[in-house]
């Protein structure tokens, strides 16, 4: 389809409508307004997204200091079935535990993973060859799954992971807010109940 297609099938309905150049320039205007989404339809078992998101802060028992965490999330791309833990950072060994905490909860592994770009396991961010770290590849390797990450600067290639994120955030951290927690394992359990209460049955 060609714009001087559609103009001549415009004037041979409206003779006395506007010219070639105007309507052109109104349809560059109205192209401009399109937001154009090709809407994925996930299998499956494919995929599986994974990124990190803020937690919630630990509270030393000894200095009453609060800590950061990082909460680790991972979603099923056909049933956005999402597995949560925190972690105290985004570092490799973290990254590659939460990984086989993931695949043990959901009782399987996808066939690809999908992570954002993360240090943790990936080398070299690329839009097109991607390199992960060898510690993620033997992990892929192992458990069977290849790692597709994100391209570069593309939200929509991980918006799973990212809705998934949004939805631990509401209804996970904001349900444990009031909470004081003084060690992960105290956290990752409270979450772990949440998780399973929020799991679709």
């Amino acid at each position: 389809m060609t714009l001087a297609l559609l103009w001549t099938e415009y004037k041979a309905e409206h003779p006395q409508g506007c010219q070639y150049a105007q309507f052109t320039e109104l349809y560059r205007r109205f192209e401009k307004k399109l937001s154009v989404v090709m809407r994925q339809h996930h299998r499956g078992g494919e995929k599986c997204f994974v990124d990190f998101c803020d937690g919630i802060h630990l509270t030393d028992p000894l200095t009453g200091e609060t800590v950061p965490t990082e909460l680790f999330v991972g979603a099923l791309g056909a049933s956005s079935y999402t597995f949560a833990f925190a972690t105290l950072g985004q570092t490799m060994p973290s990254f590659l535990d939460c990984h086989v905490r993931m695949y043990t909860a959901f009782d399987g592994v996808s066939a690809i993973t999908v992570p954002d770009n993360l240090r943790a396991g990936i080398r070299h961010p690329d839009r097109y060859e991607a390199e992960a770290t060898e510690s993620y590849q033997e992990l892929a390797r192992h458990y069977g799954t290849c790692i597709i990450p994100a391209r570069v600067r593309k939200p929509r290639d991980k918006a799973k992971v990212d809705a998934a994120c949004l939805v631990a955030q509401r209804w996970i951290l904001a349900a444990l807010r009031h909470r004081t927690f003084y060690h992960l394992n105290e956290l990752n359990a409270a979450i772990g109940e949440l998780t399973v209460m929020l799991a679709p049955s």
